[in-house]
């Protein structure tokens, strides 16, 4: 569980125990043509996306059902469009006053696997991924992106 202050800002992890029955499957897609990483728990969603093109990649990891919100903010002004997640809520505000759209809590954040986010300077869509693997986080670095620690919290996988 996150520990925030009033602006919403994470300022501390503790670990929560949660059992598959309160857990959501995220699901990892990809657009080729955008460079975007997408994330959602809707089978609706990812099917939907599945057939405009998009490539499923499984499972991103593995969320509680409730918890410290994740928020889901797109941006309508980056070529083909472009979503980003945070927890912090100053992060949310400055997004959605800049014209991104804020589009709620995407999930929420909990457990004790660690959410990787990395940045890449150097996109205009797709600027942000997010991995529980730590080889995925190290590679996009050496390939230039910048590492931005841990984004929130997953459940481990049964």
């Amino acid at each position: 569980m996150s520990l925030t202050d009033a602006n919403g800002d994470c300022q501390g992890w503790t670990p929560v125990t949660v059992t598959a029955a309160d857990t959501a499957v995220m699901f990892r897609l990809y657009n080729r043509f955008t460079g975007e990483h997408f994330y959602t728990s809707s089978l609706v969603e990812r099917d939907s996306l599945v057939k405009v093109g998009w490539r499923s990649e499984g499972t991103g990891w593995v969320a509680p059902v409730s918890g410290a919100p994740v928020y889901r903010l797109y941006n309508p002004y980056a070529p083909g469009g472009d979503h980003h997640y945070t927890m912090s809520v100053r992060e949310r505000d400055a997004l959605v006053k800049a014209g991104w759209r804020a589009e709620g809590v995407g999930w929420y954040s909990g457990g004790s696997v660690r959410v990787l986010r990395e940045y890449n300077p150097y996109a205009r869509t797709g600027t942000h991924n997010y991995t529980t693997d730590p080889k995925e986080d190290t590679a996009l670095v050496k390939a230039g992106w910048r590492a931005e620690g841990t984004g929130w919290y997953a459940v481990k996988a049964k």
